[in-house]
């Protein structure tokens, strides 16, 4: 897995953009051992609906695959639960995705804010085809088709939109982490495919680490294959989460 650096969170050491090493250190895998069972766990009455919604929504995505003109891979239903489970616990209201293709993660995402009930819109931008996500949602998603992340992130810029939610599936642009610095508020959540080897959510991480912004969240690694089996998905997740160290929280001990 690619290596970051460690830094110094309420008396723990975990794995980020830069402070001071201390005594104790998780890494990005431990908190992935913990974290993604927890978010798991939250969900676990719902969670065979979950996985049903989904797979029913894939289907109706992939009778848009003919349609595109550039194809290329879609998510997996380990991964499409990933940001299901992030959505759910994070509940974010303004998302972003860069790379929407057939729209199974934009979809995935839709129907969890859906769950939250919290009222929300999705902004999906794909810079190769001209996509349609199917209407399987409440929750209101504006595309950006054939449009580049840079012009999709000026437009909302221009637009005064705030976002607390990114999925990135794709390059960014040169402008790309600046834009989405200024656009996005101090505590946004980021999801990022492709986070594997030299694949490219690993520069995405890179990038977005060397900003300011994200001076203080925390990487975490993509949901760990016993994680998935306890859900019963046996598919491949490259799906990490760059996620707000205000977001952990440390209940105090109790003892006799």
């Amino acid at each position: 897995m690619p290596s970051a650096e460690c830094y110094s969170f309420m008396g723990f050491s975990f794995w980020g953009a830069g402070m001071q090493k201390n005594f104790a250190r998780l890494s990005p895998l431990d908190l992935a051992n913990v974290l993604w069972l927890q978010w798991l766990e939250n969900v676990e009455p719902e969670l065979d609906q979950i996985i049903s919604n989904l797979r029913q929504a894939f289907v109706a995505c992939e009778k848009t695959r003919q349609q595109m003109d550039y194809q290329t891979g879609s998510i997996s239903l380990s991964a499409a639960l990933s940001l299901t489970l992030l959505i759910r616990n994070a509940q974010p209201t303004t998302v972003f995705e860069i790379g929407t293709f057939i729209g199974k993660s934009t979809l995935a995402m839709a129907l969890a804010m859906d769950a939250t009930g919290i009222p929300g819109q999705i902004f999906t931008c794909d810079g190769s085809n001209d996509f349609r996500v199917p209407r399987l949602s409440q929750t209101p998603v504006r595309g950006f088709p054939r449009a580049t992340s840079t012009h999709a992130l000026e437009t909302l810029r221009s637009e005064g939109v705030k976002l607390d939610m990114l999925h990135i599936d794709g390059r960014l642009g040169d402008r790309d982490p600046e834009l989405i610095e200024q656009i996005m508020v101090p505590n946004a959540v980021v999801a990022v495919d492709d986070f594997e080897g030299t694949e490219k959510g690993v520069s995405v991480v890179s990038q977005l680490f060397s900003r300011p912004a994200f001076a203080r969240h925390l990487l975490i690694y993509p949901m760990p294959a016993h994680v998935r089996e306890a859900a019963g998905l046996l598919g491949s997740n490259s799906t990490a989460v760059l996620l707000p160290s205000a977001f952990l929280a440390f209940p105090r001990q109790s003892w006799r």
